[in-house]
């Protein structure tokens, strides 16, 4: 068995293949797109532009929709020198579901905003997976998975508290056994991040905290080494999967806890650089 952990910018959930089961196995499931790009905001909160990563690769309903949806979003107001903008990059989590008409209606569920400056944010530092040890309990394979981790990062950049908050699966069974694995996967994930290092702010106005808290998505592969490799072609697809139930856990930002599925692979949701005045959604 080959493990692969995907630490860059790709889509949070993993093989398409694994939709069919899924969907016959009539267990609830979500059918999602992450859209990435940046945008630019007055600081009354007014979006000026926007840009969309890779546009060609979006379905045009999406895109169209993304271009239509984003000049309304309305950001809460801030103070920058000279009442100047501010810009930061953007993450949108879409949804379709079924309108009831035969089609499909698209929706924004979740929504991030970062800033462009690294400085400004915390960022998980690189790894070698082949650091990981083995997970302590059966899983299928082939599966894709993720677990979503809530951290408390102190400015040693080590992680001083660590709670699951929930665990997507790309791969359906009995309720039961979907509850084992993604215990397996918590756990296994969870004693893999407590050990890894962060980069935290040092510039920015969440430099100088104590602490942070927030989601940190880390997106899992297992495979046969019979598998061909990901090669990064999953940006602009609908991504199929079994979505876990959320705990609630009282130390973790509120703000950082509704990033949701708008987290990139392998990112962290402390502090949002600029914060929706209203929900996502429409």
């Amino acid at each position: 068995m080959r493990i692969r952990t995907f630490l860059t910018s790709l889509l949070l959930a993993g093989l398409l293949a694994c939709s069919f089961d899924l969907l016959a196995a009539k267990v609830k499931t979500e059918s999602g797109m992450l859209v990435t790009g940046s945008i630019e905001v007055s600081a009354a909160g007014e979006v000026l532009r926007h840009t969309l990563d890779q546009p060609e690769r979006l379905p045009e309903a999406v895109r169209r929709f993304a271009d239509s949806l984003i000049p309304t979003l309305r950001f809460d107001a801030v103070e920058t020198p000279g009442q100047a903008p501010t810009r930061s990059l953007m993450r949108l989590y879409f949804v379709a579901a079924d309108n009831g008409n035969g089609g499909y209606a698209i929706r924004l569920r979740d929504a991030w905003f970062d800033s462009e400056k690294a400085t400004d944010t915390v960022t998980a530092l690189p790894r070698a997976a082949g650091q990981m040890p083995p997970p302590r309990g059966p899983l299928p394979m082939p599966m894709t998975a993720t677990v979503y981790l809530a951290l408390k990062i102190d400015r040693n950049g080590t992680v001083a508290d660590i709670d699951v908050s929930h665990v997507d699966l790309g791969v359906s069974a009995p309720e039961s056994s979907m509850k084992q694995w993604r215990r397996t996967l918590g756990g296994w994930i969870s004693d893999f991040v407590k050990k890894a290092r962060f980069a935290i702010p040092t510039t920015g106005p969440d430099a100088q905290r104590e602490y942070w808290t927030g989601l940190y998505a880390f997106p899992v592969s297992i495979s046969s080494d019979d598998d061909p490799p990901k090669n990064g072609t999953d940006y602009g697809r609908w991504q199929t999967f079994v979505p876990g139930p959320r705990k609630e856990i009282p130390w973790l930002d509120p703000q950082a806890a509704r990033a949701g599925k708008a987290l990139l692979a392998d990112g962290f949701s402390s502090s949002p650089h600029r914060q929706l005045r209203t929900p996502p959604g429409g």
